[in-house]
């Protein structure tokens, strides 16, 4: 059903052609560009640490590519026994009729599942650090699979789609028959509606996220029926279909919605729209509508909007929890015919803490947990693990500066600190004056990777050399570029050239690892060539709006989008911290200001890379000739990456990853590339 004309390349955007239904997540996979049939075999991670290795979970678009690739046949359909019982109650249709007609046929990990029981995990607010539940959940309109021969993509939603020869128009497949959670149809207006009612509605989105407009340009989407959508772009754009591959987190960039049950909020559609909101205590009716569909998936309190995931909500209780039902319309079988998921029902939990996570998931209180473990504490869960009835085992987070990427406010808004921080030698120095060795050893047991701000080692046009640019430690040669430029000591600290005091303020949130552990060193480090630092840990919202604001001196956080996958969809995702040049760029020159031309450069040749297919030729020199502007200018100083990240999984719980994997989120969605409809529990 679905063709990929001019991808059968390494790292391919889609390896499958028609007639070709067999899709590995794990494992390698060889595409025959002549017949477009694709052969595999089990395959295991390679043994370098971060390498993805989800195991061997074999997907088929269509129930008729299953049966036509393995002879097998589904003679029937099953359900859960909640379901069922609900169908013997005349209040829910047969299994039969609630599946799409062409439903994914899944070959689990290791073994058909077993129905019912319910998954814990952790959240810190009811709008916020709730991964663990939401990355399990979400379904996109493609999936990306990882595997140690690399990244590709195959149909999950839609059953599969079409990529013209020069990359700019892709044609969308939709599933016959395929329904929301609630069972009503899902097919090309719940695009356009998404099209023309969120996407382009200013008042819901005041600017086109520049995923849906490479180059400045808006794309155009088209009806061609109801089971066909057609996305065109003004120029090539074959990175859409890796982002279409993960991105289920960001509702208004997810390129469909709920028409039926969105439009009796939206003006467009009903009348009474503004009615409506203020009796629901809104001053608007897009400020209601934002409540009701709001753009971050963890923001929703509505349990009414009906979704395609494999849970959907159903209960937000007094205090913020969140519970999620299984969805009796969900598009995913077993071999078996068993309708998945396996399991019930999912549960977002609030603890008020990382320490109150890390308590909660040694007592056994979690199903699994990973996001607010720590390395210093992975000998406790060893000793836990028979009495919480789980096992541990340390997996990677593999983004290319993980927890402390450091991104220098180039437009800061005091001048003093936007001349000095706007030059190399201080970049420079920063970078020298830090003893990653020594942070490796003291905060990660020397289980993580020294390095710079850079993309993965794994990735097609990667350069040795980038992954230790300086990145030695040397104090001395710190020192020496600071007194070029001329920051004179004091009593104490090192003053501007003027003789006025000088403090870099280093704001972070202590979330995902020892963040805090961390800095501390780097002030220490900081001051030991002379700058004063102030070190201060605030609250993630608070963080996030000062950082929006370029308020920030030092921008600490994770460099993301640093693996295959995350790369090509948005390289503009590792950008400086330059809010007033990014201005600049993405309005054309109409706002902000005017950049240097190493920005420019940068930011064209980020262009370029979403312009190929992921591993082409044309691809990875755009990649490296950007990658390589961004280490020359220093932008970012990192520190470490591989950070180690313990991981705990109930030992009942089962098709759960057995060997060691991977945390990354931009591409793989943490937890999305585990598979989490296939889990079931065995007690």
């Amino acid at each position: 059903m679905f063709r990929i004309r001019s991808l059968l390349i390494p790292f391919v955007a889609c390896a499958l052609c028609t007639g070709s239904g067999m899709l590995f997540a794990g494992g390698d996979a060889e595409a025959d560009s002549d017949s477009g049939a694709m052969e595999s075999s089990p395959a295991t991670a390679a043994s370098q640490p971060g390498v993805p290795n989800p195991g061997v979970v074999v997907f088929y678009a269509t129930l008729a590519e299953y049966e036509a690739q393995t002879g097998n046949r589904i003679e029937a359909f099953n359900e859960a026994p909640v379901l069922a019982a609900l169908v013997a109650a005349g209040e829910l249709p047969p299994v039969n009729e609630r599946l799409p007609d062409e439903p994914m046929v899944v070959e689990p990990r290791d073994s058909i599942g077993k129905y019912g029981g319910r998954v814990r995990q952790s959240a810190t607010s009811p709008t916020t650090g709730g991964a663990e539940s939401w990355t399990l959940r979400t379904q996109p309109l493609f999936r990306v699979v990882p595997s140690p021969s690399g990244d590709s993509v195959i149909p999950n939603v839609a059953k599969g789609w079409d990529l013209s020869d020069d990359f700019s128009i892709l044609t969308v497949h939709l599933r016959s028959g395929l329904k929301w959670s609630d069972g009503a149809p899902f097919d090309a207006d719940d695009f356009l509606f998404w099209y023309n009612d969120i996407l382009l509605n200013e008042e819901i989105s005041p600017t086109i996220p520049g995923i849906w407009a490479p180059g400045g340009v808006p794309v155009e989407v088209t009806k061609i029926d109801d089971g066909t959508v057609q996305f065109q772009f003004a120029s090539a754009y074959p990175s859409i279909v890796t982002f279409l591959g993960f991105e289920g987190r960001s509702y208004h960039r997810i390129p469909f919605a709920p028409r039926h049950y969105l439009e009796q909020f939206h003006p467009a559609h009903n009348d009474d729209a503004g009615k409506v909101a203020g009796e629901a205590g809104y001053d608007n009716w897009a400020d209601h509508f934002q409540y009701i569909y709001p753009n971050e998936v963890q923001q929703r309190w509505d349990v009414n909007v009906p979704t395609v995931d494999p849970w959907t909500m159903s209960e937000v209780d007094s205090t913020g929890n969140k519970f999620f039902n299984r969805n009796p319309y969900y598009y995913r079988v077993d071999i078996a015919g068993n309708q998945l998921p396996y399991i019930d029902r999912q549960d977002r939990i609030l603890f008020s803490n990382k320490e109150a996570i890390n308590l909660a998931a040694i007592s056994g209180e979690l199903d699994y947990a990973q996001q607010d473990l720590v390395t210093e504490s992975y000998q406790l869960y060893k000793e836990n693990e028979e009495r919480g009835g789980y096992r541990v085992s340390m997996w990677y987070d593999g983004r290319g500066s993980v927890l402390v990427d450091h991104k220098i406010n180039m437009n800061h808004p005091d001048p003093a600190k936007r001349e000095l921080f706007g030059d190399l030698r201080f970049r420079q120095a920063l970078s020298l004056a830090i003893n990653r060795d020594e942070i490796n050893e003291a905060v990660f047991q020397g289980l993580a990777t020294p390095r710079a701000a850079t993309v993965r080692s794994d990735v097609s046009f990667f350069d040795p050399a980038w992954e230790t640019h300086y990145t030695s430690y040397d104090p001395e040669e710190a020192s020496a570029l600071l007194d070029d430029i001329g920051l004179p000591m004091g009593d104490e600290f090192r003053t501007l050239p003027d003789g006025s005091d000088l403090q870099l303020v280093l704001e972070y949130v202590e979330m995902e690892g020892p963040r805090g552990d961390v800095e501390q060193l780097v002030k220490d480090y900081f001051e030991d060539v002379g700058l004063q630092v102030q070190l201060k840990q605030i609250e993630q919202s608070l963080w996030g709006q000062r950082s929006r604001a370029g308020e920030l001196d030092i921008s600490v956080w994770n460099l993301d989008g640093t693996n295959e996958s995350g790369y090509h969809s948005n390289p503009f995702a590792i950008q400086p911290y330059a809010r007033a040049w990014m201005a600049w760029l993405n309005s054309g020159g109409e706002a902000g200001e005017e950049p240097p031309e190493a920005l420019k450069e940068w930011y064209a040749l980020s262009g370029e890379v979403q312009k190929y297919p992921m591993g082409s030729a044309e691809y990875q020199e755009a990649a490296r000739r950007a990658n390589q502007i961004l280490l020359d200018n220093l932008w970012h100083v990192g520190i470490i990456g591989n950070m180690p990240k313990p991981t705990i999984l109930k030992t009942a719980l089962k098709n759960t990853p057995t060997e060691p994997g991977v945390r990354i989120y931009q591409g793989y969605r943490f937890w999305m590339i585990y598979n989490g409809d296939q889990w079931y529990w065995d007690e």
